[in-house]
């Protein structure tokens, strides 16, 4: 479940409360504002404007793995990256989950680099190979509004069962409502939009579930809070 990741992401952020290096919290201006992160209106949980993001820490995470490399002769069915934006003590997560579907239906490559265009049928939770996903004011246990991608660009230099790498540029990510398998957005305001997030990392979990389970895996026992659309 995704309790468990988010725990893992936050134990790693440190213990002072202080901003990741690069972060999107880490200028405040003098009149109290964050110039890469404005504040938006109501309930908006993410800022609507990230311009280069340095993760405070990043857990990657695969299913399935029979066999090597990314993904042919029976690799990985998945791959998790969930990076933790700020140390907040609610923090937000940009998350890029990987399937065998959408960009990705005829198997994970083999031959990198790669690049993915989010458009299409990687919009949508119940098509997308490259998924890219926000949680807004997260914790240990919950989060209390989700984001999906509107547009963006994924290149991966790395992907297997040992290292993931790889970039995300010009992306968009709108407040949507999701059910275990699928997202419409809210339509109420709330865009995020992100200049470059850079992943470089191992992968160090190894989940059994796949699919639509590892979704309830992930969220069910976290209790995803309700999404509501921001209020003026």
């Amino acid at each position: 479940m995704r309790a468990v990741m988010f725990l893992g992401l936050v134990a790693a952020c440190g213990g002072d409360g202080s901003p990741g290096t690069g972060g999107p919290d880490a200028a405040i201006d003098a009149s109290g504002n964050m110039p890469d992160a404005p504040v938006q209106m109501g309930n908006c949980e993410m800022p609507a404007s990230l311009a280069t993001v340095t993760p405070v820490t990043s857990n990657m995470s695969f299913t399935g793995g029979g066999g090597g490399g990314g993904g042919g002769g029976g690799g990985p069915s998945s791959y998790w990256v969930d990076n933790v934006i700020n140390s907040d003590p609610k923090f937000d997560v940009i998350s890029i989950e990987m399937y065998k579907k959408g960009a990705f239906a005829a198997g994970f490559p083999t031959t990198l680099p790669v690049t993915v265009q989010l458009t299409g049928a990687e919009l949508n939770y119940s098509t997308c190979g490259a998924c890219l996903r926000g949680f807004g004011n997260s914790t240990q246990t919950t989060w209390d509004g989700e984001y999906f991608a509107t547009a963006g660009t994924l290149t991966l230099t790395a992907l297997s069962k040992t290292r993931i790498t790889g970039t995300l540029t010009n992306a968009t990510i709108v407040h949507v409502v999701k059910d275990q398998t699928s997202t419409s957005p809210l339509d109420d305001g709330c865009t995020t939009t992100i200049g470059s997030l850079a992943f470089d990392g191992v992968p160090t979990m190894a989940r059994q579930q796949d699919g639509e389970n590892a979704e309830r895996q992930r969220n069910g026992a976290a209790g995803r809070a309700p999404a509501v659309a921001a209020t003026p």
